[in-house]
């Protein structure tokens, strides 16, 4: 799973972690925003609350890129 799971860190990833979604918001939205940018895409994002409240840095960085929420 290592070899397919970047978590920045170097750190054996914690499938708890990644099925809760800790993966998505500390290395996903990155990724996809960087992807966005690419390619000149706009998207719109579903964000759960909990979501919201729990990673509040990288929701913002997809407000602030110009995403529908």
């Amino acid at each position: 799973m290592q070899d397919r799971i970047n978590t920045k860190d170097g750190s054996p990833p914690d499938a708890v972690n990644i099925s809760r979604g800790i993966f998505g918001a500390a290395v996903g939205i990155d990724r996809l925003l960087t992807l966005f940018v690419e390619y000149k895409i706009r998207a719109s994002w579903f964000v759960p609350t909990h979501t919201v409240e729990s990673f509040p840095k990288p929701i913002n960085a997809i407000h602030k890129a110009g995403h529908e929420m």
